[in-house]
């Protein structure tokens, strides 16, 4: 989930960053500054997809959720299969871009760190200069450039004193500009959003371009003094070439690579055709807006769906998978016919002592029935006992309690069964045995069933977009009332945490047609299948 929210706000970053250069060119065309626009564009493209994942949900949409129509026989084994460090890592994929995140971020923290203390050094170690009017700090290690938040200097280096008067007024007032303008301010904001969110290539364009247009805007303001403009090109590409840069710190030559940018747009002659150019950057901004705004892109930076909203509306046909290796136990949902308590097979003995306390509670029991209808004891597990008597008086009940065989393809196998037993002082409390309440015995009437209309789990976006498929098989209590037991649900197999989450959501909501005994609706146990396929 997390890898695909930063996906989507590097892509919600880049299409904000060609809308800014749309209209950054109108501004242009208009002789405008225009810092204003990239500094809007950081500030959408840093805020918004956190502020869309904290206060805003995800849509229900019918995108291909997973439901019991795509669940096919499962034939493959149930025993887990090799894990391999690939899928460790797929698995927990948004623990290994969170830590990813968290080091890259801490790194370039400590960078910022050593530039403050470096930025402290030289403004304590300069010498202060008045240069033509203007109080300056004279260093041989930084500049031109401005630097402080609260109280800005300008930074020139010694070699800068050598250089002709006007050379030296153009320099000073490109300094002052940057200062005007409080530039230092917008360096730092671009440096730390950049720190925060290392991996948002949208962002590191922007801030190139905000500091490219800082640098513009005050180049246009200089050139106000001066008619030659050739000439200020020429002290940019010396300044350049003996200047030292800083990222930190705005500067007249901040960045070679943008260098040849600034002196075309200074010395580029007007365009022939300004209102088919307006109207053609004015096109390519609103374009690139409604991308960034579109479905496909927004749904992404949004936090997830509440739980309810999260069901698909397909409907449910479930179907019985049949296959397994020779040997091994059978599930319930693997076989045509499940194990059945024999006609006449009696249930535990109700504990004295708990019935004379008037205890009640309920045991749930797993063994496995084998082709001659017998238990296999050295099988029997306690899952869950409301009292140790009770599990007792299941245990001895067990061992004379005849089934009938779990049948595939026409001969007996054996199976699996998870078998709940309720101890429950009603009318009857004092008849001889208490036959268990819930299961699949042969005193049900009618299976619980998936209710019609029911909705089944969503395939997860990630494990889609990825092309993974797997399999989760369920095993849950349906209540009376066809809600699902979500105290007993128990994932017998998954193929990734995700299946298993939708899974849970699933059956939370899900509605089913209770198992009967007599007429009357009864608890049961059930163990369902699903499969997740991109190709369903």
């Amino acid at each position: 989930m997390i890898g695909l929210w930063m996906l989507a706000a590097t892509v919600f970053a880049l299409l904000v960053g060609v809308a800014a250069m749309g209209a950054e060119r109108l501004l242009r065309a208009a002789h405008r500054p225009t810092r204003a626009v990239w500094l809007g564009a950081l500030g959408v493209a840093f805020a918004w997809p956190p502020m869309a994942w904290l206060f805003l949900t995800r849509p229900t949409r019918d995108n291909g959720g997973v439901h019991m129509g795509n669940v096919l026989p499962v034939t493959a084994p149930l025993a887990d299969a090799p894990i391999t460090l690939f899928d460790l890592l797929f698995q927990h994929i948004d623990v290994v871009l969170l830590a990813v995140w968290g080091v890259v971020s801490a790194v370039m923290l400590v960078q910022m760190a050593r530039a403050v203390i470096v930025l402290h050094r030289i403004r304590h170690r300069a010498i202060r200069h008045t240069v033509d009017g203007d109080d300056v700090l004279v260093s041989d290690s930084l500049g031109p450039a401005v630097i402080g938040l609260r109280d800005m200097h300008i930074v020139i280096p010694a070699w800068l004193l050598d250089l002709d008067a006007p050379l030296r007024a153009l320099v000073l007032r490109h300094e002052r500009e940057h200062r005007l303008a409080r530039d230092p301010w917008l360096v730092w904001l671009s440096v730390a959003a950049t720190t925060i969110a290392p991996w948002n290539a949208g962002l590191w364009f922007i801030t190139s371009r905000l500091r490219l247009a800082m640098e513009v805007d005050c180049d246009a303001r200089t050139l106000l003094a001066v008619a030659d403009r050739q000439r200020y090109a020429k002290l940019l590409l010396l300044i350049a070439q003996r200047g030292s840069s800083a990222r930190f710190a705005p500067m007249l030559a901040h960045s070679r690579s943008q260098l040849a940018r600034r002196i075309t747009v200074m010395t580029s002659a007007p365009s022939r055709r300004p209102i088919a150019q307006a109207l053609i950057a004015g096109a390519v901004a609103a374009l690139a807006l409604a991308a960034a705004c579109s479905n496909r892109v927004s749904d992404n930076l949004m936090g997830p769906a509440p739980a309810a909203a999260r069901q698909s509306t397909a409907p449910i046909v479930a179907e019985k998978p049949v296959s397994i290796p020779e040997g091994k136990p059978y599930f319930d949902f693997q076989v045509e016919k499940p194990a059945m308590m024999a006609p006449g097979s009696k249930g535990p003995m109700y504990p004295a002592s708990l019935r004379a306390a008037r205890v009640e509670g309920a045991v749930l029991a797993q063994f496995v029935v084998n082709t001659d209808g017998k238990v296999d004891m050295a099988t029997f597990k306690v899952l869950r006992t409301a009292d140790p008597l009770f599990a007792e008086a299941v245990r001895a009940s067990l061992v004379e309690m005849q089934f009938m065989p779990a049948m595939v393809g026409g001969r007996a196998v054996k199976q699996l069964a998870q078998q709940p037993f309720q101890f429950s002082l009603g009318e009857d409390a004092a008849a001889a045995p208490v036959q268990p309440r819930v299961g699949s015995g042969s005193t049900l009437d009618q299976q619980a069933a998936i209710a019609p209309g029911a909705v089944g789990p969503v395939y997860p976006p990630t494990l889609r977009a990825a092309g993974v498929q797997g399999t989760v098989v369920a095993q849950v209590i349906i209540n009376a009332d066809g809600t699902a037991d979500m105290s007993s649900l128990k994932v017998l197999r998954s193929a990734d945490p995700l299946f298993t989450e939708s899974v849970k959501t699933a059956l939370a909501q899900m509605k089913f047609s209770p198992a009967t005994v007599n007429g009357r609706a009864v608890r049961q146990l059930m163990q369902l299948p699903f499969e997740f396929s991109p190709q369903k």
